[in-house]
């Protein structure tokens, strides 16, 4: 265990060492909703060695047939398997959380995306993301989450409805924001 003078010392460095880990585990199509014994070792291992680092168990031969199925069959097979979403959406959704990321939204008429920032970033480093004018004349963000939307269907409903939200520059971006931001340079 390193203390804090030391821990400032190897960050320097940059070792990968002292990068998080994920560890993913390929089980058989059998093994996939059961913990085998091999899979409980690694566990196990793991709560020893690595306790804060998420173990993902996946069986690449089920990740396979679902990459054949339409959204509506890859639902149902899920289910069947005692699934709520296929591997590779489990392994972003941990990266994310071992990272510190979260995700927020922009729309207009023709497009909507996806924005990535560190888990605690205020309004005006977010919009800085999209384009460092939006960053400079940070005027407000109007805020909606995205659940709210879809339940809505649209931006003017969630506006009289009252689930628009008007935040300023203090306003730290949550997960699943959907963001307009009003800005003057």
């Amino acid at each position: 265990e390193l203390n804090e003078e030391e821990k400032e010392i190897a960050e320097s460095f940059d070792l990968i060492t002292s990068k998080p880990f994920m560890y993913i585990a390929n089980v058989a199509e059998d093994e996939a909703n059961i913990d085998s014994e091999n899979f409980i070792k690694l566990r196990d291992y793991l709560k020893t060695y690595d306790p804060h680092a998420p173990l993902i168990k996946i069986s690449a031969k089920i990740e396979q047939e679902l990459s054949a199925f339409d959204e509506d069959e890859k639902i149902t097979y899920l289910k069947e398997l005692g699934f709520d979403s296929p591997g590779l959406d489990r392994i972003i959704k941990a990266g994310y959380k071992l990272l510190s990321l979260e995700t927020f939204f922009t729309a207009g008429e023709d497009e909507v995306k996806a924005w990535t920032v560190q888990a605690g970033t205020k309004a005006p480093k977010a919009a800085g993301k999209i384009h460092s004018d939006i960053e400079r004349g940070f005027i407000r963000a109007e805020v909606t989450d995205i659940e709210k939307l879809f339940e809505v269907k649209t931006e003017q409903k969630a506006k009289e409805l009252g689930y628009t939200r008007i935040e300023g520059k203090d306003y730290i971006i949550k997960d699943g924001d959907v963001v307009y931001f009003r800005f003057n340079v």
